[in-house]
């Protein structure tokens, strides 16, 4: 028997403040990029590319939101929550995102690289 799926953030939390997420959230654990490739003579070789781990979404630009500490410091630490019960926790983090506002939509797209990011 399969476990259902269960989607959505439960809840972010970056440098131990809680924020409001906004929408959905992606992530990558991923520290190293495969690709292949083939040669002309029908050989295939493996490229391989280091790459960040990142947690990407959008908050809610509440009035308690600091937006400028938000976009210019660094998250030391950034927790993700999600509704099926996943925790991950990224370390040495840096925002790099854009840091633009929706009014619209009442959100600021975040994006965050980081040194170590792990599900637990």
């Amino acid at each position: 028997m399969t476990t259902p799926v269960i989607s959505g953030v439960y809840q972010i939390r970056a440098n131990g403040s809680v924020i409001s997420g906004h929408g959905h959230f992606s992530y990558s654990l991923l520290t190293e990029k495969c690709e292949e490739e083939v040669q002309p003579d029908g050989k295939i070789y493996i490229k391989k590319t280091p790459t960040a781990p990142y947690i990407e979404g959008a908050v809610a630009d509440t009035k308690e939101l600091k937006v400028s500490k938000l976009i210019n410091g660094r998250a030391e630490s950034v927790t993700l929550l999600l509704a099926n019960g996943k925790k991950l926790s990224g370390t040495g983090g840096t925002f790099t995102g854009d840091g633009k506002s929706d009014t619209g939509t009442g959100a600021i797209g975040v994006r965050w690289v980081f040194e170590t990011l792990k599900e637990a």
